[in-house]
């Protein structure tokens, strides 16, 4: 694995002004009065890095239940994880109770209890994650598991030896760190990752996370480490293929914005043993290439025009619109017998259609007429 790029020393004066200033957390610490509250996880991270904070996570060390009163807005609360979320006017704040967490068994969601605001950061994945800062005193920045040295030094480190056991998905956010930060595993971190098991994990939590990764600017630089980690069984081919994806949904038409990137990561990652089905090569006729097209999601098209099938690029602004202005029905009425020869008279239709990029109505009702009646005298 690469060294850890040097990072700068983090951005506590940022950090502080943001605190002491952010209309959100000043709700927070007024509805919280006496009860101490902090903001923690990946917010405090952000900002020490210099970057906007994504979320607002508060802590507070005593029962949600009278700050939400207080602060009123329109919670949304999870009882039992101890957690809330708020709509205020200056927008969303995350809220939770300083807890513990027990595991039941490797890959099992958490079983948790009040705690103290040292266990609650002890419980979390990453040391960057672990640091909290008092709204009551802005600067004053707790950090017991030297996160501030793992951000000043580019480094992921864990929390625990079995924390990749307890909760194997925490590989998968620390890819996502990693790749969006330029962090490296450290040796522990390393260790923990030859123990990871993903089998433990239900592939709806998986999923989650994929999708977190696919909206990353580029997420094919988390795919990569996953790989290289031996996390997921990624090859490099598709970590290029899943770049290519983006750069094509990132460019122009036809393919700019076709489709979701999370929701092709996903596939990516989902279709690693299967066959795609769609060649390199195109099929003979635009007819056989609508036919294999329309039986295929959008997420495995732009992989495989992404794995070099440019063939493909007349499917999104011509392929997928194309139709025709006729139906089984207008051929009944003009006597062909309801079965197979309906069908193959509509085909030949929209062969010749797509062959020569669109044909009028009155032309798809002969075509389909002649094919349909070659039909019944064979």
């Amino acid at each position: 694995m690469a060294p850890a790029t040097t990072r700068k020393d983090p951005d506590r004066e940022g950090l502080e002004a943001f605190v002491s200033a952010d209309p959100r957390l000043e709700a927070v610490r007024t509805a919280a009065g006496d009860a101490p509250a902090y903001l923690v996880g990946g917010s405090v991270r952000d900002l020490l890095l210099g970057q906007e904070p994504t979320d607002i996570d508060v802590a507070l060390e005593g029962d949600l239940v009278p700050v939400l009163e207080r602060l009123g807005g329109q919670p949304v609360e999870h009882p039992r994880f101890m957690t809330a979320e708020v709509t205020l006017d200056d927008g969303t704040v995350d809220l939770a109770r300083t807890r513990s967490e027990k595991y039941p068994n490797p890959g099992d969601l958490p079983e948790v209890a009040p705690a103290e605001l040292e266990e609650d950061l002890g419980r979390r994945d990453f040391s960057i994650n672990a640091i909290a800062v008092s709204l009551s005193d802005p600067a004053t920045v707790l950090d017991p598991f030297g996160g501030l040295d793992a951000i000043a030094e580019g480094r992921l480190s864990l929390l625990g030896p079995d924390s990749l056991v307890d909760d194997p998905t925490r590989a998968l956010r620390g890819a996502r760190y990693g790749a969006r930060f330029g962090f490296e595993p450290d040796r522990e971190m390393e260790v923990a990752l030859s123990r990871c098991d993903l089998e433990t994990v239900s592939s709806d939590r998986i999923r989650s996370e994929l999708v977190l990764i696919g909206r990353e600017q580029a997420p094919e630089e988390a795919l990569a480490r996953l790989g290289e980690w031996g996390v997921l069984p990624i090859p490099g081919e598709t970590v290029r293929t899943v770049g290519v994806a983006r750069s094509l949904l990132e460019g122009s038409d036809p393919w700019r914005d076709w489709v979701d990137l999370e929701d092709v990561v996903v596939a990516a990652v989902e279709a690693l043993d299967q066959d795609p089905g769609i060649p390199g090569q195109a099929p003979s006729s635009r007819i056989e290439q609508y036919e294999l097209l329309s039986r295929k999601t959008r997420e495995e098209i732009i992989l495989a025009r992404a794995a070099g099938g440019e063939w493909l690029d007349w499917w999104p602004s011509e392929g997928l619109k194309a139709s025709l202005q006729i139906d089984g029905g207008d051929l009944i009425d003009a006597g062909i017998a309801p079965g197979p020869a309906v069908g193959r008279g509509l085909r030949e239709a929209l062969a010749e259609s797509l062959e020569a990029g669109g044909t009028d109505r009155a032309q798809q009702l002969s075509t389909a007429l002649d094919a349909a009646r070659d039909v019944g005298t064979a």
